[in-house]
């Protein structure tokens, strides 16, 4: 655990905030596309917090459209 950890801090990610209604439905799309998100947390019934690795934010953006949800960055953490 603490190697796999350490292997996402030195390629870097980004703590995201999903809101919206359909978030659960951007998560699965995800999910198919082998985009890699975890610690998700729900906040609120419309809001959720996650993480994923900053190659893998450029191709959740375009999700984002398809499921009328927005995204924010909350935090930039890693090396790269």
């Amino acid at each position: 655990m603490l190697l796999i950890k350490l292997w996402n801090y030195i390629r870097g990610y980004v703590i995201i905030k999903i809101s919206g209604e359909y978030g659960e439905r951007l998560i699965n799309q995800a999910a198919l596309r082998n985009l890699y998100l975890w610690d998700i947390e729900r906040i609120d019934n419309n809001t959720l917090i996650c993480r994923i690795s900053i190659k893998d934010f450029l191709k959740l953006s375009r999700l984002v459209r398809k499921t009328r949800c927005r995204i924010f960055i909350v935090e930039r953490v890693g090396l790269f």
